[in-house]
């Protein structure tokens, strides 16, 4: 391997747990059908635990779950394709991808279809992408330029090309390889929750590296398979490290001593308790079949957790019958020990399920009978599997073979097996035979688009076919038989209808998006679907019109970006369970039922939805979650919306017709209003006065009548944001006499300097704990003395205000201050900055970086780039070419350079000029 993935100068913590391998940073409308999907699927078949957003909701800004994932995941995989600078969402994850690198995190870029020099040097599409986020964010430049830089530092790592030179599966097979490679030559020694024996091992390691020699050393690690422990190189064959030749040491991990052993064993066989008399012999019988082995161990004591001691005697006397070494036998009591619809479940599981959350698991378990929501938690407790973050179900690696390898020796025939899951495997089986009634499921995710052609009666004879996960297969004909027993069915981009002899009455699951399904067909007038609880639809062109369906149990349903659906049907508004409905990027849609009752709807996303006039009353009193952002042609919200008193999110930007908003907001759970871009809203709503509104959002809009209401809101306002605001001296004027006790973020950029100076600058008494101040754009002409009593005020933001001419003395905590493009700004004002920021900078207790206020909270569309966590760093912007010789520096100039000596008085440097 020529290189290994990025990573930051400063690692994590040894003990450090990720919740994910990996993290992918793509653009959606790009790669999320193709390239990212396989990739996505090739790395949860390798048993990596891989975050994808198909569910997050998407904004302004990353929301907190993304962030969460970002900084949970040990490697990030960007993949830069045409369009993915056009997206601020990427970019936005892009930077805190480069953020969490300082900390010890990877990163792998991929770059498809483009050229890396194109990334680096934002050319070509990168280059009009990014004149086209500078047009969109011309009041926050600084943005753009973090953006620039993120892009320029992530194209110089060592990333991988994909030129469309051959097949994109030999690519990703390449991916899977390289990172592979990587990870285990640098995962860091833990085990799980209850590291016992690492540290002796890992010292023995250490001694073997020698870092202090100066030479080029390689130890490769083997030995015990379910250590959870792997640094540089590890495997269980050790013939493997022999290609490597002499210049790698080996080590062999050895099994725990007894001490060891029986610490581990009793975390989970007596959970930490003292140790009873009367198990200790068959405690150290335990030890002794277990050979010191911790996966084993772990296993066998969650087993017998809990049991009397007439059980362990049985099961110790299984053990005696598994030859010494023999990891699957040992693994196996457990599963045999299990009730036969646990033994079900862990297969399926196994097989099928690993990485997909658990709730929806439970669901299509529960319709094959077997009791899931206590069998689960059954196998928890025995340490079969694992529930992450997020409800992901996960096992272990040995665990997973171990199952699979039950299900393999069930029958040297392929279709007498209860369950086929390899690629080749279902192509032989569903391209040569007709099948068994023994087949329970089948997942045939292919590595790279095929196109076959099933044999004439595929799927006849599987009556008990439960679950058919097909992915990046395309067939040449269409099937004849479905059976009627399916609980799950996934097929993508499937290119014609259903059998219409197949009936889901059955179906629990139904993803099959982009395809060319007929819901008309497939869901038949008066036919009742009580076992379905989800649908994605997502991008199925066929569907004009979503039609009646008896589904009183549907939970989530997905037809985001259907672009020819125009209609749904009355029946969906009383479907009383759904709680997630995606309606994004439906271009043509027009009608929705007159009346909705949906009592259990959580969230709801209309995004895009540009044709909608007007949105009606969802009858939905659990709504959290309301998008509504592009909805260009929207004129009226219902009265009913403004009484959801659990809604947490609504977004309404850039609905430019907007003109009726819900005459009294009682949302006393939302914590944020947004009308930016609402530029036909001409009136406020009045406020409910048990709202409690942390940060109102109204640039580029043009209210003009302002409810006395709003008063009651100034005092809990954190951020307050009236940039281009057209009517923002009736706004002031409104709110005249209030204190905004808590703002920390003022933006009132392109406002009326006379505007400004009076009801802002002159009273700095209404704003005690103003911390980030934006007049950006003002025509403003002097700053006035007063500014000297925002005592809290740390950064102020000057940019573009062309008639500014005078600057007084800042206040004393200013450490950032942006003049850039003040072409009037005079020399002395230039002068007073330079000194009052020398004087910060010479100052003993000065500190690189500083804590943000209390309480500070920026605002959407707005980041920091922190290489300290909740600090950021000082700067100073003027529009001066000079250095003035009242700044007190000596320094020689030529042209556009400047050097200067630095004593040894400066105890500190930070000095950077911009031309």
């Amino acid at each position: 391997m020529a290189s290994s993935i990025q990573q930051g100068d400063s690692f994590s913590s040894p003990t450090r747990r990720w919740d994910y391998d990996f993290f992918l940073s793509f653009r959606g409308e790009d790669t999320r059908n193709g390239f990212t999907g396989h990739l996505y699927r090739a790395l949860v078949d390798n048993g990596f635990k891989t975050f994808i957003d198909d569910e997050l909701p998407r904004g302004e800004q990353i929301s907190a779950e993304l962030l969460k994932a970002i900084k949970s995941a040990r490697t990030s995989i960007i993949i830069f394709s045409q369009n993915y600078a056009f997206s601020s969402w990427c970019l936005d994850e892009l930077v805190e991808i480069l953020n969490c690198k300082q900390n010890g995190q990877l990163v792998l870029p991929v770059f498809y279809k483009v050229d890396p020099s194109d990334v680096r040097k934002q050319k070509g599409n990168f280059e009009v992408a990014l004149a086209e986020q500078e047009n969109k964010f011309k009041d926050n430049i600084e943005k753009v330029r973090r953006w620039r830089a993120a892009l320029n530092e992530a194209a110089n790592l060592s990333g991988l090309p994909y030129k469309d030179s051959g097949p994109e599966y030999k690519f990703i097979q390449q991916i899977i390889e390289r990172i592979s490679y990587t990870k285990s030559n640098s995962i860091h020694l833990s085990d799980a929750n209850h590291p016992v024996g690492v540290n002796s091992r890992a010292e023995a390691i250490e001694s073997l590296l020698d870092i202090k020699a100066n030479d080029v050393r390689m130890v490769g690690i083997h030995g015990l398979g379910g250590i959870g422990s792997r640094v540089l190189i590890t495997t269980r064959d050790r013939h493997l490290l022999d290609y490597l030749g002499n210049i790698c040491i080996t080590y062999e991990v050895t099994e725990l001593n007894k001490c060891e052993a029986l610490e581990l064993f009793n975390q989970h066989a007596f959970k930490g308790k003292k140790l009873e008399e009367d198990y200790s012999e068959l405690v150290n019988q335990v030890i002794q079949y277990a050979n010191g082995l911790p996966l084993a161990l772990k296993i066998i004591g969650s087993h017998l957790y809990g049991k009397p001691s007439s059980e362990w005697k049985e099961a110790i006397q299984q053990y005696r019958n598994i030859p010494k070494g023999d990891i699957y036998k040992k693994l196996k009591v457990s599963y045999d020990g299990l009730e036969e619809t646990e033994k079900h479940i862990f297969l399926d599981i196994a097989c099928f399920f690993k990485g997909r959350n658990e709730d929806n698991v439970i669901n299509i378990l529960d319709a094959c009978k077997l009791y899931p929501k206590s069998g689960i938690p059954n196998l928890v407790n025995k340490c079969l599997i694992t529930i992450g973050d997020f409800g992901i179900l996960w096992m272990h690696d040995l665990v997973q073979q171990m199952g699979r390898e039950i299900v393999r020796q069930e029958s040297p025939v392929l279709k007498k097996r209860s369950r086929i899951w390899h690629y080749e495997d279902a192509l032989e089986v569903l391209t040569e035979s007709e099948g068994s009634d023994e087949i329970r499921g089948i997942m045939w995710h292919s590595p790279d688009p095929i196109t076959v052609q099933l044999h004439a009666k595929a799927f006849k004879n599987m009556e008990n076919l439960k679950f058919l996960m097909v992915h990046n297969v395309l067939i040449s004909e269409e099937i004849k038989y479905l059976p009627n027993q399916l609980k799950l069915l996934e097929w993508d981009e499937y290119p014609s209808s259903l059998p219409s002899n197949y009936c889901p009455q059955q179906l629990v699951e139904l993803g099959m998006p982009r395809s060319c399904i007929r819901l008309e067909n497939l869901f038949k007038q008066g036919g009742q679907y009580n076992n379905l609880k989800s649908m994605d639809l997502e991008g199925c062109m066929s569907i004009r019109q979503l039609p009646g369906l008896c589904a009183p149990n549907l939970e989530r349903l997905d037809i985001s970006f259907c672009e020819n659906l125009i209609e749904v049907h009355e029946a969906i508004g009383s479907l009383g369970k759904l709680k997630c409905w995606r309606l994004w990027g439906c271009k043509k849609l027009q009608i929705l039922p007159s009346s909705f009752k949906l009592k259990s709807l959580e969230r709801i996303n209309l995004d895009g939805c540009v044709s909608l006039e007007k949105l009606p009353d969802l009858g939905a009193p659990n709504l959290k979650s309301l998008h509504m952002m592009g909805c260009e042609n929207l004129i009226e919200v219902h009265e009913a919306i403004g009484s959801l008193d659990k809604l947490e999110e609504w977004a309404l930007d850039n609905c430019k017709k907007l003109q009726i908003l819900p005459s009294t907001l009682r949302l006393k759970s939302l914590p944020s209003i947004s009308l930016c871009g609402c530029v036909s809203l001409e009136k406020f709503p009045r406020i409910y006065r048990e709202m409690k509104c942390h940060s109102l959002y109204l640039h580029d809009s043009s209210i003009r009548e302002w409810h006395s209401s709003l008063k009651y809101q100034i005092s809990w306002l954190n951020c307050l944001n009236l940039a281009n605001c057209q009517n923002i001296g009736d706004f002031l004027v409104s709110i005249s006499g209030c204190k905004f006790t808590n703002l920390s973020f003022l933006e009132v950029r392109d406002c009326d300097g006379h505007i400004l100076e009076s009801h802002i600058l002159m009273k700095p008494d209404s704003f005690p704990s103003l911390g980030f101040l934006i007049i950006d754009g003002c025509n403003i002409v002097t700053i006035p003395e007063s500014i000297i009593g925002f005592t809290t005020l740390e950064k102020l933001s000057m940019r573009n205000c062309k008639k500014l001419r005078e600057i007084p003395r800042l206040p004393q905590h200013i450490r950032s201050v942006n003049a850039a493009n003040c072409t009037s700004l005079d020399l002395l004002s230039s002068c007073r900055v330079l000194n009052q920021f020398q004087e910060i900078f010479m100052d003993p207790s000065f500190s690189d970086f500083w804590p943000l206020p209390p309480r500070f909270e920026l605002p959407k569309g707005y980041t920091l780039r922190r290489e300290i966590s909740d600090f950021w760093p000082p700067e100073l912007v003027l529009p001066r070419i000079e250095i003035p010789k009242e700044f007190k520096l000596n320094h020689r100039s030529d042209g556009n350079s400047v050097s200067f000596v630095v004593g040894r008085e400066f105890h500190k440097l930070i000095v950077c000029f911009a031309f």
